[in-house]
């Protein structure tokens, strides 16, 4: 019955020392400058796949040539597989 308390103080131990770890490279990321040759619409059509039924909507909805020839940001929200 000793055993049980000494088993998890081990197991508690363990996690302990290989959770912390002290290089957190997340913290010391600096943001990305980089310039892309291509606007948002060319990129999305440059992709294999995953972008068809986007691109389908923005073609339908007009924001082609904004996508196209302006400097924008755009965020796809993810669906869930």
């Amino acid at each position: 019955m000793r055993m049980k308390p000494i088993f998890f103080l081990c197991a508690l131990f363990t996690l302990i020392l290989t959770g912390c770890k002290k290089n957190n490279t997340y913290r010391d990321e600096m943001p990305s400058n980089a310039q892309y040759p291509y606007s948002v619409y060319e990129y999305l059509q440059n992709q294999a796949t995953g972008f068809d039924s986007l691109l389908f909507i923005i073609n339908r909805s007009g924001l082609k040539d904004t996508l196209a020839s302006k400097d924008v940001t755009f965020l796809q929200p993810r669906m869930p597989a």
